[in-house]
């Protein structure tokens, strides 16, 4: 079965799929996009740890780009460690560190460490790593036969 053959894929244009996440892309899950070309570019890891190894094997990712580091988009990008990482400019500090990332969530330390646990020992959640490069508003990332414009669209979280 080939990427375009799957019923969880959807080509959106050519070379630009998106992918469903499980559980219908309920959290801890997300649609992730990705791009085939010069490079194969993921956008958002979230859409399960036997789905992202599928993917990679049918078609191995080159780089991730991670559109902000909520659980359910950074989730499974443990599998793809040594691929090329882009995050945006705006992502704040504290993204390798568990502990880090629930306090900004919670608002406090006390259960910043009961969502740290949770997340690791009940999601499988592992830290992001510091990036390769990253990308701020405006900027275009060059894939070759695809080009991408970065927009900053703060909604749900600053990045």
């Amino acid at each position: 079965m080939g990427l375009i053959d799957r019923a969880d894929v959807a080509e959106l244009a050519p070379n630009l799929y998106v992918i469903a996440g499980r559980n219908k892309s309920r959290f801890p899950f997300c649609n992730a996009f990705l791009l085939t070309g010069d490079e194969t570019v993921l956008i958002d890891t979230g859409i399960g740890r036997q789905k992202l190894k599928a993917i990679d094997g049918e078609c191995r990712i080159d780089r991730v780009l991670i559109s902000h580091p909520h659980p359910d988009h950074i989730i499974g990008l443990d599998l793809l460690w040594d691929r090329t990482l882009m995050l945006p400019k705006e992502t704040p500090a504290g993204i390798d560190d568990l502990l880090s990332l629930g306090t900004r969530f919670t608002g406090s330390e006390e259960n910043g460490r009961l969502w740290a646990e949770f997340a690791s020992n009940k999601l499988g959640l592992e830290t992001l790593r510091e990036p390769d490069g990253r990308f701020s508003h405006g900027e275009v990332l060059d894939f070759g036969r695809i080009k991408l414009e970065a927009i900053h669209a703060p909604g749900h979280c600053a990045g």
